[in-house]
């Protein structure tokens, strides 16, 4: 939920950091450690520590909101029932990685997913914003603190002492800050669902086991039924067109216009707000554009297509 925080404010207009996350993790052998990540942007080395101990203190000092918590939760509870309906499925890399925790340190235990998947319904629920809470505030001690700073050894960086290190750390430590606002939406995706399509024809092609649906409005839908997962559809809509067809100093423009796209939202929800709309949903969707097409891919689960 912090590494949420940070990603957020990778998103403001000036943001403190190119890249931020946190995580509550192994260190060697049974011991686990606490750590917080920022990736410098223009050299401003200051501004990455104050904003990383800045969040760590709003979370310390105020904990984590509910709706935060209920997001995590649903992520939490989506991810283990794909994991379960998928479970004759998996790859053998994942059971691999299941063995090495199982027997080296820390000696994971390794149940079947049915008992996991049963453990996660019984016991995620009952979690409440009290016991997180009290769990943060353990992880965030002023004991046995690291500050480390990497960065190349070059003519116009300038890498701050260790004594400015820590200064600049304990000052931002020692501070008072806000509380966090959950900025939450329950508007829909679209107010206004389009017309449906009717279709016109069916053509199905028995040799390679797929059926073609023709649209009243000229689209042409393929669909394939495969046994490859049990709780996933993969998607595709593409149209002729792309880049090719801009004029000359709209090259750049149309290369990245799909990423750009990408990174505003939808509708009236920015990126962020719609991330946490998104929460507890198994769903993937992407925009490109072409030399010579444009078009979505995607992907969701059974339930949330």
């Amino acid at each position: 939920m912090i590494s949420n925080r940070l990603a957020e404010l990778t998103l403001l207009e000036n943001p403190p950091f190119a890249q931020g996350f946190a995580a509550h993790t192994e260190f060697l052998g049974p011991k686990s450690m606490y750590l917080s990540i920022g990736v410098v942007q223009n050299d401003d080395i200051e501004t990455t520590i104050e904003a990383l101990v800045a969040e760590n203190q709003r979370m310390k000092q105020h904990g984590f909101t509910q709706t935060e918590l209920d997001r995590e939760k649903a992520n939490l509870l989506k991810n283990i029932e794909k994991m379960y309906n998928e479970r004759d499925k998996q790859e053998s890399a994942n059971y691999v990685e299941e063995y090495k925790a199982n027997f080296l340190p820390p000696h994971s235990a390794f149940p079947c997913i049915e008992y996991e998947y049963e453990l996660f319904k019984k016991y995620v629920p009952t979690i409440t914003l009290e016991e997180v809470n009290a769990f943060g505030k353990q992880m965030i001690i002023d004991k046995n603190t690291v500050v480390v700073v990497m960065a190349p050894e070059k003519d116009g960086v300038d890498i701050p002492s260790e004594e400015e290190v820590l200064e600049i750390f304990n000052e931002a430590n020692a501070q008072t800050v806000d509380a966090y606002v959950d900025k939450v939406s329950d508007e829909p995706l679209i107010s206004e669902m389009p017309e449906k399509g009717k279709i016109d024809k069916k053509i199905k092609n028995k040799d390679l086991g797929y059926e073609t649906w023709i649209l009243d409005n000229g689209v042409k839908v393929v669909l394939k039924t495969t046994d490859f997962k049990d709780d996933e559809i993969i998607f595709e809509a593409r149209s002729k067109g792309g880049h090719s067809l801009y004029d000359l100093e709209d090259n750049i423009n149309g290369r990245y216009a799909a990423s750009i796209a990408q990174e505003s939202g939808l509708g009236n929800f920015d990126k962020m707000e719609l991330q946490k709309y998104m929460s507890g949903k198994n769903v993937r969707l992407n925009t490109y554009i072409r030399e010579t097409s444009e078009g979505i891919t995607g992907s969701s689960s059974v339930e949330d297509f």
